[in-house]
């Protein structure tokens, strides 16, 4: 039987691209349309997640570069910033895009991640661009190269980050209210564990169905991809 297939990607992902290519001409598929959406917000792109088989190698950071104490902060005071950033095929940080609110901190940390250097995603062994949020701690304490556990982001937070996120259908059922999932974000971005915190039992399966699907730009933090422990919550009502 005769197979055809139309392709819709957004952004501009041409390591996805080209896999998609050779892929459909390796198994006899032909393209019948590709479509190109550009994103109006920079470091906010929805991005084309890709199939389910496909294995996604997280970025490894090579070189770090401490950022250097604004003239008007005081040395070794703890201060955070998180940006939006692309992460090149070339494993540069491109594009840093402030999360926040101007402050003294911002173009140390912007000159410090800009230097930088990563081996970057790769998808089936090919480098990709990938949409990441990054952080830049200023502390006296040294660099440490990743966490020992996931860290802890609200959930206000991460829901700027998500690129992809279905929501649940509603059982046959009567029930109503909100379900509340614990959820940890893999390196890549998507959904490694949940689990219910609360919620309606009838609620909860279609709950974590959608869950699973969710698919969220990465989180670097000081450079490194590390996981993340956050909540999702889903509201039903009638």
């Amino acid at each position: 039987m005769k197979t055809s297939a139309v392709l819709i990607l957004s952004g501009t992902n041409i390591g996805r691209l080209y896999l998609s290519i050779m892929r459909a001409f390796r198994f006899g598929v032909p393209l019948l349309c590709i479509f190109f959406a550009q994103s109006l917000c920079v470091g906010f792109a929805q991005t084309t997640a890709p199939p389910p088989g496909d294995m996604i190698v997280a970025a490894r950071l090579l070189t770090y570069v401490r950022p250097t104490y604004p003239a008007t902060a005081k040395e070794g005071s703890f201060h955070s910033l998180n940006f939006a950033a692309k992460l090149g095929t070339d494993g540069k940080l491109h594009n840093l895009t402030p999360l926040g609110a101007p402050d003294d901190f911002q173009q140390a940390a912007i000159d410090a991640a800009s230097q930088w250097v990563y081996v970057p995603y790769s998808l089936d062994g090919q480098p990709i661009e990938m949409n990441v949020v990054i952080s830049v701690t200023f502390s006296s304490q040294e660099h440490r190269p990743g966490l020992d556990k996931p860290l802890r982001v609200s959930d206000s937070m991460m829901a700027r980050l998500v690129d992809k996120q279905p929501q649940p259908t509603y059982p046959q059922t009567d029930a109503k209210g909100s379900v509340v999932l614990s959820a940890i974000i893999g390196k890549d971005g998507r959904i490694g564990s949940l689990q219910v915190v609360s919620g309606p039992a009838p609620l909860q399966s279609p709950s974590l169905d959608a869950a699973r699907q969710w698919i969220y730009k990465p989180y670097l933090f000081d450079g490194v991809p590390v996981e993340i422990q956050t909540t999702i919550t889903f509201n039903f009502s009638r």
